[in-house]
């Protein structure tokens, strides 16, 4: 047991030391600091100079503008009170012709483009409403012309929703923004991660093979406790490495309102949100000592460092194809290819939490997916350890001849 700590706290502490996983820590938690203070950062770059809006025109045609102007930042205000000289944070609205409307928009400095937009659309409107009046419509003909197509929807399992003028404002199965972003982070940190540190055990153990250091290892203990205290030692830095970036998210955000900040955004938490981060949390984890224990047996298979990324190259795919299922299908929700990949091993932790993103309450299926990663992960190192000992003194070149070796074909 001694001998196990040693190569566990050996592997563990000489990567936690290493350059590259301080720097790369380092700027997660720097991009982590940022999102954290997002609002803060916007509201330097947000101009909160408040901005008068003068209606040079009639007290009628002033009636009717304000009526279809809408102002989508409490800075703006509007007045029919024209002042002498134009001050540089008055938008002045000179109005030369009632109908059809022709107006000019006078300021010192460059016009905000919603504000542009407002102005021109409530112009647009009275000019609209004017030339109705003026072909004497009646009120009827009116509605008729301003109604849309009425058009029923009859989509099982699907939530939707209306507009007063017949647009979809939801067409979901209660999918969340947050949990679709819950899912994304979650996508995004497992590739990385999986890719990262599944790449660094193949790297360490072809390096002890190629350079013979395995020799004296393999003196003072057997192959296959070896072999699981390297796996545990990685997976130990990629947990530790994860654990830091969730504690300064949690002390940073536990600083700032959160909830607030989301609402801003049109982002609100449900019922389903902690549920879909618990799942995501537990297939990188999962996932991450899966494809750890193949790295490992595909790193066991070589003998010179040259053969390297061929030898972890499937690996490699494997990780590629299920981060593009899932991030393909993110949108689109489930299907026949999602259902059929969210059961294969390689692809579960990938896939099974976008089945929860669209289907949070079928919890079955996702104790179904945690199972088969559990087995699936007992049999990987079962078959690590297999070719980590038949191979780990191996001189053969040649991958090939290395997995003819350990499977007992001549």
């Amino acid at each position: 047991m001694n001998k196990f700590m040693t190569s566990f706290l050996h592997t563990y502490i000489s990567k936690v030391k290493s350059w590259s996983f301080i720097i790369a820590t380092l700027i997660i938690v720097v991009f982590i600091a940022l999102a954290a203070n997002a609002d803060r950062i916007i509201a330097l770059f947000d101009d909160d100079t408040e901005i008068v809006i003068e209606i040079d025109a009639s007290d009628e045609f002033y009636e009717q503008f304000s009526e279809n102007l809408f102002l989508d930042e409490e800075r703006f205000s509007f007045t029919n009170e024209v002042s002498e000289e134009l001050e540089e944070n008055v938008v002045r609205v000179e109005v030369t012709e009632e109908y059809p409307v022709e107006a000019t928009m006078h300021s010192i400095t460059d016009i905000p483009n919603n504000l542009n937009n407002s102005i021109r659309i409530a112009l647009n409107e009275v000019n609209r409403v004017q030339a109705v009046n003026e072909i004497d419509v009646t009120e009827e003909e009116i509605a008729l012309l301003n109604s849309g197509a009425t058009i029923d929807y009859d989509v099982q399992d699907q939530d939707i929703t209306i507009g007063e003028s017949g647009e979809i404002i939801t067409f979901s199965t209660d999918m969340s923004v947050l949990n679709l972003i819950i899912f994304n982070i979650g996508l995004f940190v497992m590739f990385f991660t999986i890719i990262n540190y599944a790449s660094q055990i193949g790297t360490e153990i072809a390096m002890e093979k190629s350079s013979r250091v395995i020799e004296i290892i393999l003196s003072s203990m057997p192959p296959v406790k070896h072999l699981v205290a390297k796996i545990l030692g990685i997976f130990a830095v990629a947990l530790t490495q994860l654990l830091i970036f969730v504690v300064v998210g949690l002390l940073l955000f536990s600083q700032m309102d959160f909830g607030g900040t989301l609402s801003d955004f049109g982002i609100e938490m449900n019922d389903s949100s902690l549920q879909m981060i618990v799942l995501t949390l537990i297939y990188i984890v999962l996932g991450m000592f899966l494809y750890l224990a193949i790295s490992a047996m595909l790193g066991s298979f070589i003998s010179r460092m040259e053969d390297l990324q061929q030898g972890i190259l499937p690996m490699t795919m494997l990780v590629i194809a299920g981060f593009y299922i899932g991030i393909f299908n993110a949108a689109t929700g489930e299907n026949m290819l999602t259902e059929i990949t969210s059961y294969i091993p390689f692809f579960t932790p990938f896939v099974m939490p976008l089945r929860a993103l669209h289907s949070p309450e079928n919890l079955t299926v996702q104790y179904i997916g945690i199972a088969i990663m559990i087995v699936s992960i007992v049999i990987a190192l079962a078959l690590a350890a297999r070719v980590y000992r038949g191979s780990v003194l191996s001189t053969e070149k040649g991958i090939m001849k290395n997995f003819k070796r350990v499977f007992g074909k001549k």
